[in-house]
């Protein structure tokens, strides 16, 4: 529950940075991992510094401890 609260957290922030920032968030394909829960937020924009501010604010949330963030700038995949 934790990663996924924290996933809404970090997506809001996410798009309050612009009205041209579109950011989806939701399970990552593989849900589970090594006994850690798994979400993705996934932010896109006509411009590369939305996007930058935007994933910015993203990790700029406090977190639990307990969770931690990876920020992919150029994914090759999803999984």
């Amino acid at each position: 529950a934790a990663a996924r609260l924290a996933a809404d957290d970090a997506a809001k922030a996410a798009a309050a940075t612009s009205p041209d920032v579109r950011v989806r968030r939701g399970p990552a394909p593989i849900g589970r991992m090594r006994g850690r829960s798994r979400y993705q937020v996934w932010i896109s924009a006509p411009e590369r510094a939305a996007v930058m501010a935007a994933a910015r604010a993203g990790e700029a949330v406090k977190l639990p401890s307990d969770v931690r963030v990876v920020v992919d700038v150029d994914p090759q995949s999803s999984l």
